[in-house]
Formats: structure tokens, sequence, C-alpha cells
């Protein structure tokens, strides 16, 4: 859903406004607004689904922080791969970015999301999610396969019968207060979403996420305008600074 939102939407934020470029300036932007809003959706969806898959992917921690590494160095290595394209699509013309450059940033966005999907594509085909299972009940299961299997069976039988008369019983609720019954019953797959609406933890943790995302996109944003109209770069110095800011 993420990959299909990006493709509908990115190569159109970089392109002129079709069928409005003559149209009032707020009109142009409720245009442009459209297809932010969507690429914005399209890229979360792909983000919190990437992130998300690692865990099932994996139990081993340090195999998550690997898989979590790897996926940074690739988003680092992509935002580079699009400032070298930009690079060789700008570096003939020494001259500031105007508006007659807007063919040249279409054809960027072309090729960003042709190279995206395909990455998507393959992405899919390759990675399978895997049914994760739990320690504790890979514990129990080598627990149960390595008891020594007794052929008396009387034996036995006197034996557990012995048991169960030293053992007291215990009442339901001090069952159910056991840390690692509440472990199981809160990591429940049967859990349904609504759940997560009522733990004010997820509201901080989506509030400091929004708040860092914002801020990161100002940067990115102010960043290009800064060395543009401030320091006055041409193009092969902007993307220059940019690739080097990136890295």
């Amino acid at each position: 859903m993420g990959t299909i939102f990006t493709l509908v939407s990115f190569p159109f934020v970089y392109n002129v406004c079709l069928g409005c470029e003559t149209r009032p300036l707020s009109v142009q932007f409720t245009y442009y607004l459209a297809f932010v809003v969507v690429y914005e959706i399209g890229w979360s969806f792909g983000q919190v689904s990437h992130v998300a898959l690692i865990t099932k992917i994996t139990t081993e921690s340090k195999d998550r922080v690997a898989l979590y590494a790897y996926r940074q160095a690739a988003t680092v290595a992509s935002a580079v791969l699009v400032f070298t394209i930009t690079d060789a699509l700008l570096t003939g013309d020494k001259g500031q970015i105007t508006e007659s450059d807007t063919p040249q940033f279409a054809l960027i966005a072309v090729i960003v999301t042709v190279i995206g999907v395909t990455s998507s594509i393959v992405f899919q085909i390759m990675i399978k999610e895997n049914c994760v299972i739990s320690s504790d009940t890979d514990d129990v299961e080598h627990q149960e396969s390595s008891k020594p299997q007794d052929t008396l069976g009387d034996v036995s039988d006197e034996v557990s019968n012995r048991n169960l008369e030293v053992i007291p019983s215990r009442p339901s609720a001090e069952l159910e207060t056991e840390p690692e019954a509440k472990s199981m019953i809160d990591t429940s797959d049967d859990i349904p979403w609504t759940t997560w609406l009522k733990d004010g933890l997820f509201y901080r943790i989506g509030l400091l996420y929004i708040a860092s995302h914002v801020s990161y996109n100002l940067t990115l944003g102010y960043i290009p305008l800064f060395l543009q109209y401030t320091l006055k770069a041409n193009k092969v110095s902007l993307t220059k600074n940019w690739s080097d800011l990136m890295r």
C-alpha cells in the first residue's frame, strides 16, 4: 500500500502543476498539498511496516539491531544515490536553479520512483515473513523433549501421585498475577488493535515521532533554500554540498 501511494504521488510533487500552471497560487498550493499528503501517508506505511517486519524475521536481539543498522545504511545510500543522479543531470549548467529546471527535476523524480518501486518488488519477493515462536515456548518444548522416557509405567504413575500429594494447590487469582502469565497475555496476537488506543505511552511515542519527523523535514526543506538564496550557490555546488551533508 505504501509503495502504491508513493508511486501515484511522488512524481507529481516535482513536476509542473498539470492543468493549473496559470491558476492562482492558492490552487497550485492545494494541488501540491494533496500529493504531498498522499506521499507522506505512503511513506509512513512503508516505514512502519518495514520496522515491524524486523521483529517477524528474527527473535534474536543482536540480529534485530543488525537488521535495523542495515536498513539505516540503505537509507543513507539511497539518499546519496538521489543526489548523485541530481548532480549528473544538473552538471552541464553552472547557473542557479530556476523554473526552467523543472523538466530535470521531473525526470529525477521519475528515475527515483522507478528505482524505488523496483527495489520494493524485489524486497517483497525475497523477504518472507516468518512465524515467530517465543523463547519461552522453545525452552518448554526443549525441556519436554529432553526428558527420558520411563518404560516402567507403574513406577512413573506412583511417582506422579506422590508429587501431586506434596505440591500445594494455588488459587487461580495468584496464578493470574504471575509475571510470566501476564507477559504472555500482553504479547498475545489475539489482542485487538483498539487496545493500543487506550495506552498513554502509544500517544507519547507518537507525538515524539511526529515532532522529530517534522523537525527533520523542516531541516531538509530549508537547507536548500539557505544554500541557494543566502549563499547564492549554483547548481553544481548545491548538489555537492547536499550530498556531503547527507554523508
